[in-house]
């Protein structure tokens, strides 16, 4: 080789890998970071209801996930009998015994730079097993496809749960969520941190940003914080009316919480039908409720917000793209790439995670690695990882996460700084605890849900210690192989 083509070859570019990256500032201030490698140049919109947008990462195998019908073989332990969205045949309410909605995920491999002041300065991800990278956690091989569930978790008419749209996502305590799972199959389970995990790396790539909910806000923002007026006036029919008609989304489901005389608070959920004519009062949003009157007549007292929505309520709107919202209000159901209400409307127990609050060193992230000896108390079974006092030193009733670092495994983030107050670089997490003096169990959670009191307050992770918290829901995951 002569010194000219040596020199040539010396100063060629530096080759850019087989795959899609984005960097965040090492400061971390800012929660946008800037697309590199495969992604530079890419453009990620999402839709409203059934609109077209144009989104480059449709066109990359590991970020497409078809949807499907499909039935659960418990005796073969796989899915069978798959028929796609847009195929005769296809239901989000499917009536088959064991047969659900779910959509597929085609393994990838990541790499992630942990360095940044609040968490990755680099987060990359590959259809191919390149040097550096490592394959995502919730993949058992670099060929096998993996399935999850569309839709929350919810009870069906036969007593069990599903994935069908149409049905209440279970909202209840932390320790009712996996017995339920195991109605379906004994095997069955919420998610695993890996599968949060291993999303989680997609949804940076794709969107370019640590805050999640400037892209899609989720059903989180407005629980109880319209200033609804109930009235039943010689002139005003009984009802709730709004002077904010542009907040109210037609086909919502709202919650009424109430109290008849000399009883406790109840709840009730209706759906918003329309908006009457303007009145001295306001609009009246008009509900499906044929007992209305009679309904005020006995009540004591109430206040109305949006409750957690059915489930199907983004997907059976969002037709013509991969992700996407209900409608134009900052707050309404969604869907990503299948997976309707990634965060919001109702939490999503994470199965093999804990955190032990009594441990010597003042906290240890506490991990199952078996799921099979799940049962809901902090047992032999755990490996625990400390990571210290500092970090109880800043873990108040309520903070906001500022870092996370990974203990124990890549896949365990845990938060590493707390304050607060809301920082501007946000996360969109937030982490819920008793007094620091209490000792016991945290549990972890992610997506936070409707209950909040603005849409700071709950994000895409969340830790609760809390015996009384009754928002805990989650996913019926089915794992082929299992």
């Amino acid at each position: 080789m002569t010194e000219h083509v040596r020199q040539r070859k010396f100063f060629l570019p530096e080759r850019v890998p087989h795959a899609w990256s984005v960097r965040f500032a090492q400061d971390g201030i800012s929660p946008q970071g800037e697309r590199c490698d495969l992604a530079l140049g890419m453009v990620a919109n999402v839709a409203k209801g059934d609109g077209v947008v144009r989104n480059d990462f449709d066109h990359v195998s590991i970020f497409q996930r078809p949807i499907f019908n499909a039935t659960w073989d418990a005796h073969r332990r796989c899915w069978r009998d798959f028929v796609a969205r847009g195929e005769e045949g296809f239901t989000l309410s499917p009536t088959e015994e064991n047969r659900e909605v779910v959509y597929r995920c085609k393994p990838f491999w990541y790499r992630l730079d942990m360095t940044g002041a609040q968490g990755p300065s680099y987060v990359s991800v590959s259809e191919r097993p390149l040097r550096g990278y490592t394959l995502a956690p919730m993949f058992k091989n670099g060929t096998t496809y993996e399935y999850r569930p569309c839709f929350e978790m919810g009870l069906g008419e036969d007593g069990k749960p599903h994935s069908r749209a149409g049905l209440e996502p279970f909202s209840g305590f932390y320790g009712n969520i996996m017995p339920m799972a195991r109605l379906y199959d004994p095997a069955a389970r919420t998610e695993k941190m890996a599968d949060w995990f291993s999303d989680y790396l997609l949804l940076l790539v794709e969107f370019a940003t640590r805050s999640l909910q400037s892209v899609m806000c989720g059903m989180i923002k407005y629980p109880f914080a319209f200033k609804w007026q109930k009235t039943a006036s010689d002139t005003l029919a009984a009802g709730f009316y709004t002077t904010e008609p542009a907040k109210i989304d037609i086909g919502s489901r709202l919650c009424i919480k109430y109290r008849v005389v000399s009883n406790k608070e109840e709840k009730r959920y209706c759906k918003v039908v329309g908006l009457g004519e303007e009145t001295e009062a306001g609009y009246p949003i008009l509900l499906d409720m044929d007992d209305l009157e009679a309904f005020f007549a006995d009540m004591e007292s109430c206040e109305i917000g949006y409750g957690a929505q059915l489930t199907g309520s983004a997907l059976s709107h969002v037709t013509n793209a991969s992700s996407g919202t209900w409608g134009d209000q900052p707050a309404c159901p969604f869907v990503w790439r299948g997976k309707e209400n990634a965060w919001g409307n109702v939490t999503s127990m994470i199965c093999d995670v804990l955190f032990n609050n009594d441990h010597p060193t003042g906290m240890a992230i506490c991990h199952l690695e078996d799921i099979s000896y799940y049962d809901g108390t902090l047992n032999e079974h755990y490996v625990q990882y400390e990571y210290g006092k500092p970090y109880m030193e800043l873990y108040k009733y309520q903070s906001y996460v500022v870092s996370f670092g990974a203990y124990g495994k890549p896949y365990l983030l845990v938060p590493s700084e707390l304050q607060s107050t809301y920082p501007e670089y946000y996360w969109a997490t937030y982490t819920r605890h008793l007094p620091i003096t209490h000792k016991g169990v945290a549990h972890l959670c992610v997506g936070g849900d409707i209950t909040g009191t603005n849409g700071i307050n709950h994000g895409t992770y969340e830790i609760i210690q809390s015996p009384t918290t009754t928002s805990f829901g989650g996913r019926l995951i089915l794992e082929e192989g299992s």
